[in-house]
């Protein structure tokens, strides 16, 4: 609730229906927004700061497509050793905050044999190998309610309009089922065979404790795993 005052404060009026988490490379995303407003992340109360490369620990709030957004430049990953509070504490605030929709993006590795570099793969499901899950511990009515359902942790809805507007603009998606491992050390040879059995078809280490936990919200999440571009070539 401190953190949340105090982005409260920087807004103003402001009210964000989306909430995006912007993923390694994605950052200039937040070049997109009209009249923005852009932040640091450290200067929040109880915010987590990020170690991972390509994540700058900005908040940016703004308009995308006329529509009322609050940006996350960079996330929090287990395996620079947060807790899973501290994880998924940004999607907390927001969720306090009353953003109806989270929107998650990273670059993953592919597992799918017919995936290439550069492709942008919509996640319609994913599996939890993290070995752990953030809504573990004491309930808390407010974003630590158990058991919530996951059947449609994925918006249809949203990803069937993805699907449209990148048709309508020429870019070719798929969709897929993402994986994630805690990390930080890359998945072995028998790990990716063992992922690919099971149905996966990217793999990475962030994304689903937030969409867990935006789920739990009845948000609407959304997730686009795709290659990072310097595995081009």
């Amino acid at each position: 609730m401190e953190a949340l005052r105090y982005i409260k404060h920087i807004a103003g009026d402001f009210q964000p229906k989306t909430a995006i988490v912007l993923g390694s490379g994605l950052g200039q995303v937040t070049e997109m927004l009209d009249d923005p407003v852009i932040f640091d992340a450290q200067d929040i109360p109880h915010w987590p700061i990020s170690t991972a490369p390509g994540h700058a620990g900005k908040v940016a709030l703004g308009k995308l497509g006329g529509r009322a957004v609050v940006v996350l430049k960079g996330r929090l990953h287990y395996y620079e050793g947060h807790s899973m509070d501290k994880v998924t504490f940004p999607i907390r605030v927001m969720g306090m905050w009353g953003a109806e929709q989270y929107i998650g993006t990273n670059a993953s590795g592919g597992i799918d044999p017919f995936l290439k570099p550069g492709d942008i793969v919509l996640v319609n499901d994913h599996i939890n190998n993290m070995g752990t899950n953030p809504l573990i511990g004491p309930v808390e009515l407010r974003w630590n309610v158990r058991f919530p359902d996951m059947t449609y942790a994925y918006s249809r809805r949203l990803i069937k309009m993805c699907d449209k507007v990148a048709t309508s603009l020429g870019v070719q998606t798929t969709r897929g089922v993402y994986v994630a491992f805690s990390g930080p050390s890359f998945e072995t040879p028998a790990e990716i065979r063992m992922a690919r059995a099971m149905g996966a078809s990217v793999v990475g280490m962030s994304t689903v404790p937030e969409v867990i936990v935006a789920t739990r919200w009845v948000w609407k999440p959304l997730s686009f795993p795709a290659f990072p571009t310097w595995l081009q070539g």
